[in-house]
């Protein structure tokens, strides 16, 4: 019998090719495996709510609570796909949109209503989910290029 395992953050649909780097923790800062984060002045720092300012550096890989050692991050690639859940119901009718993303509760998904501040292209719905009424269905996602920190337009 197929379980799956509810999750609510960030992790690459397929870890082959994606570049790790390590980075040092803070003790200021809680990180869970699978957090959106980014650098603010050369800390690291969780995604909040509407966070576009700064775009994506990269995703933990681990979590992080402590300043006795560096944790691993996936860094954010355009080309990479990534799983998250989305936080409403699901169609087929969603794949090719852009969407922001929602944190809640110390937890991460793609915001189905929210179309401005866009960080993600939705590439498909998951294989084993597909369309699914309410939240918590998997879609797969890809950083749009402008939401990588370092990508984002300059004013």
């Amino acid at each position: 019998e197929f379980r799956r395992v509810l999750f609510r953050s960030f992790q690459p649909y397929d870890t082959m090719g994606v570049q790790v780097v390590h980075l040092p923790s803070i003790a200021t800062a809680t990180i869970k495996k699978g957090d959106a984060i980014y650098l603010n002045s050369g800390v690291v720092t969780v995604l909040a709510d509407g966070t576009t300012a700064y775009g994506i550096f990269g995703v933990a890989a681990a979590d992080s609570t402590t300043t006795s050692f560096s944790f691993p991050v996936y860094l954010a690639d355009p080309k990479t796909v990534w799983v998250g859940e989305a936080d409403a119901t699901t169609t087929a009718a969603y794949p090719g949109q852009n969407y922001g993303l929602i944190v809640t509760s110390g937890s991460m998904a793609v915001s189905i209503a929210l179309t401005t501040n866009t960080l993600v292209k939705m590439v498909d719905l998951h294989p084993v989910d597909g369309a699914k009424t309410g939240a918590g269905g998997r879609v797969l996602f890809q950083w749009k290029p402008s939401a990588i920190q370092g990508n984002e337009p300059t004013t």
